[in-house]
């Protein structure tokens, strides 16, 4: 798998339903062809995944601890 080169970060732990995931809708609508964005969010973000498969996107979701969890996702090509 090759990855983009470059990463957008975007902290969405604390925020209420729906808020994190409209940002994450408002980055990836702003994401560049080469670049990746790093999610960090406090749970699993079932509701995103759907939507990024149906958006074309690909992605890498894993939890690193209690409350923490990230997601890559990245443009398909």
């Amino acid at each position: 798998m090759n990855l983009p080169e470059y990463e957008v970060n975007l902290d969405v732990r604390g925020l209420q339903p729906p808020e994190p995931l409209e940002r994450v809708m408002h980055a990836l609508g702003t994401l560049e062809p080469d670049h990746q964005l790093l999610v960090v969010i406090d749970r699993e973000p079932f509701p995103l995944y759907g939507l990024l498969i149906e958006k074309g996107f690909e992605f890498i979701g894993e939890r690193i601890a209690p409350r923490h969890h990230e997601v890559r996702v990245w443009r398909s090509h």
